[in-house]
């Protein structure tokens, strides 16, 4: 009895499907099947291989002075100044009042008494004339308050720094300079440093910043 004979002899037909075929032709289809494999396999292998030659050719080799590709920087590694502490000069300020007395001893103190009449005239100093001073988002604001009514006199951009404030004008790259300092008890003052911002109205920028910022101090405004 052949090989094919004894195993259709030792399975029954409803237990398990045994296909009509002979051990020769098994064997001849495990030939090919393997044989299709191999190929199949060695195929992919060279997909892979000009696959990485590829990728190698973009990137480029760091012995040929190619730099090799780096990976794009995270949204956490991004700069992280929004997390850091504002500086003590960032916020709302109020100042005592604005004087004319005050105005205009500033102004002598700094050699610049001939401009006095003049911004006297246009600022109304008095004593019931405060200065509102808003530093914050990138912008600092400064109006006078006359018995209720304010007039907005400043807004620019600004870069802070430590004890520096430079406001930026909008000729270029024309800007001022002040220092700041903010004491214990959260009194602001500041002085007058430089500015190559042009004249206002015939009088120097340089007159209007003593007066509006070194004049008198400020405190928080609530």
């Amino acid at each position: 009895m052949s090989v094919d004979q004894r195993l259709r002899e030792a399975f029954h037909a409803d237990d398990v499907w045994i296909p009509d075929v002979s051990l020769s032709e098994v064997r001849d289809t495990a030939r090919r099947t393997t044989a299709r494999r191999r190929t199949a396999l060695a195929a992919a292998a060279a997909v892979v291989l000009v696959g990485a030659v590829a990728v190698a050719a973009t990137r480029g080799d760091p012995e040929d002075g190619a730099d090799p590709a780096l990976p794009s920087p995270s949204p956490s590694s991004s700069s992280s100044s929004s997390s850091e502490a504002p500086l003590a000069v960032v916020g709302s300020w109020v100042s005592v009042p604005l004087t004319e007395r005050r105005v205009r001893e500033v102004l002598a103190d700094a050699g610049l008494e001939s401009y006095a009449d003049d911004i006297v005239t246009q600022l109304r100093p008095g004593p019931r004339a405060r200065l509102l001073l808003r530093i914050e988002n990138g912008f600092l604001s400064l109006e006078i308050k006359h018995d209720g009514n304010m007039d907005l006199v400043v807004r620019q951009a600004y870069l802070a720094g430590d004890g520096l404030l430079r406001l930026k004008a909008r000729e270029g790259e024309r800007e001022s300079r002040l220092g700041w300092h903010v004491a214990s008890d959260r009194e602001l003052t500041f002085t007058w440093r430089s500015t190559t911002e042009r004249d206002f109205r015939g009088v120097p920028v340089e007159v209007y910043q003593r007066v509006l910022y070194t004049a008198v101090p400020f405190t928080p405004s609530t």
